[in-house]
């Protein structure tokens, strides 16, 4: 098969694409998309189509993003549960579970993007070009007599594409006998940013999962 453009040969595929020119003496151009008689044949994406590009917890990266939709799953850390006593007894309340965000958003244009997945306690967010417009804020502690509350999500200028998740964290329980009060149950589809007491195999910690998906919206 030859793939042509304004019924010009293809002059070069390199480790970014197809090249073609559009005169003999032309530069080389790279060409985003090419169709045989209609279909669409080629098409250019800066990443491997599914290729996970950030996974990680409790820490921060800053990557250069090129234009694209892009697959993201987000997490805040878990908040830490309370232990007294009172009388002769020991008494825990338990701590909040992080928001979780999980969908899609698209990249206009080539972004320099900062990701941070909270540590225990703490918040999640996604910033591009120094603007937070995406944050998964952590579970509260808990304190004495007083369980910690849920996170919630904020979500500011991100260019949504669809949304499967978007809730805030979960409550921890209240004053339980004996210092093992359930956390609020993790919101995340990866079990991040679980209240404590953890329950159900969770981490307290926050968590990122980035994929690229298609290069258009």
């Amino acid at each position: 098969m030859t793939l042509c453009f304004n019924h010009k040969k293809a002059s070069a595929i390199g480790k970014h694409g197809l090249y073609f020119k559009a005169t003999p003496n032309s530069p080389l151009k790279a060409a985003k998309k090419a169709y045989l008689n209609g279909k669409l044949v080629y098409q250019y994406n800066p990443y491997q189509p599914g290729s996970t590009l950030a996974s990680f917890t409790n820490s921060s990266k800053t990557l250069t993003l090129q234009r694209g939709v892009y697959d993201l799953c987000l997490t805040g850390g878990g908040g830490n549960k309370a232990e007294w006593l009172a009388g002769k007894y020991s008494w825990s309340c338990g701590g909040g579970s992080g928001a979780t965000w999980e969908g899609v958003f698209y990249l206009p244009q080539t972004s320099t993007v900062t990701i941070t997945a909270g540590g225990n306690c703490a918040a999640s967010s996604i910033k591009l070009n120094n603007t937070i417009v995406l944050t998964c804020n952590a579970g509260g502690n808990a304190g004495a007599g007083s369980a910690g509350g849920g996170g919630s999500v904020s979500v500011n200028g991100l260019d949504i594409v669809n949304v499967r998740k978007s809730v805030s964290g979960n409550s921890g329980a209240g004053t339980t006998l004996w210092g093992n009060a359930a956390g609020g149950a993790s919101t995340s589809s990866h079990k991040w940013g679980g209240g404590a007491t953890l329950q159900g195999g969770a981490v307290q910690t926050g968590g990122v999962l980035l994929k690229y998906v298609r290069l258009d919206k």
